[in-house]
């Protein structure tokens, strides 16, 4: 087991700092009606937080974009980071910021070991 605790921490107090306040949202798996799954679900999102977040332009200072092949991903408007260690967000569908709606297009993790320092949201 890594520790890198302190990583984690730094991530947390650089982003409570200097960012602000988003929820993600999980949407539910089951469908109103199995035989018409198109149609989507009656079930409410799943609301976590609020947590600290901060978001970049995906295309600003290439940030988020040259340390990937960009041609793995969908391009996207921004680039939105939240520190880890605060509970599993890789599986969230929805981040909203200052009232906006975004949808979560890809998702990457800073992940020495087995600690997730730092999460990058590609959201549209």
């Amino acid at each position: 087991m890594s520790d890198h605790a302190k990583f984690i921490e730094l991530a947390l107090r650089l982003i409570d700092k200097h960012g602000r306040n988003v929820t993600f949202a999980r949407v539910s798996a089951v469908v109103a009606n199995a035989d018409q799954p198109w149609r989507g679900t009656t079930t409410a999102d799943t609301v976590l937080g609020p947590f600290k977040a901060v978001f970049i332009p995906f295309r600003g200072f290439t940030f988020g974009s040259e340390y990937t092949d960009t041609s793995l991903f969908k391009e996207v408007e921004h680039v939105c980071m939240v520190a880890g260690g605060q509970g599993d967000l890789e599986t969230c569908h929805k981040v909203t910021d200052l009232g906006k709606e975004y949808k979560i297009e890809w998702v990457q993790k800073l992940r020495p070991g087995d600690q997730t320092i730092l999460y990058a949201f590609g959201v549209d």
